[in-house]
């Protein structure tokens, strides 16, 4: 569930539009967009690939990919181990993941922390 969450919610949405999540500031044409969401997919579909399996028209493609390519990145945001070195930072090793911040609008700022504040008894 995590998994799907985390690629559904936030990797793939921004591979898909990233212009609107200031990755770029390129203009998308619709070839590009397709493309971009064709990539969305498959990224999307390797990240669960360890718990669903594949569509035997997709299964050339996904048989180019180790079944857990992506699971290491579930691992490391799971986890939050942190390392405080200097190879924390070096390609491919995301132990240096914090979770001190969060991008989100503020009107789901305060569904939050309405959810969060334990509700008032009156008897």
């Amino acid at each position: 569930m995590c998994t799907d969450l985390v690629f559904g919610s936030f990797i793939c949405p921004v591979i898909v539009n990233p212009e609107l999540y200031g990755i770029t500031e390129l203009f998308m044409s619709d070839i590009a967009q397709f493309n971009l969401m064709q990539v969305a997919q498959i990224v999307q579909r390797l990240a669960m690939l360890q718990w669903q399996e594949t569509d035997v028209k997709l299964s050339a493609i996904f048989s180019k990919f180790d079944k857990n390519c992506l699971w290491f990145v579930m691992e490391e945001i799971l986890e939050g181990n942190l390392i405080e070195d200097d190879d924390a930072m070096k390609p491919g090793n995301l132990s240096a993941l914090s979770r001190t911040a969060v991008v989100i609008s503020e009107n789901e700022l305060q569904n939050l922390v309405r959810m969060i504040q334990p509700k008032k008894n009156f008897f």
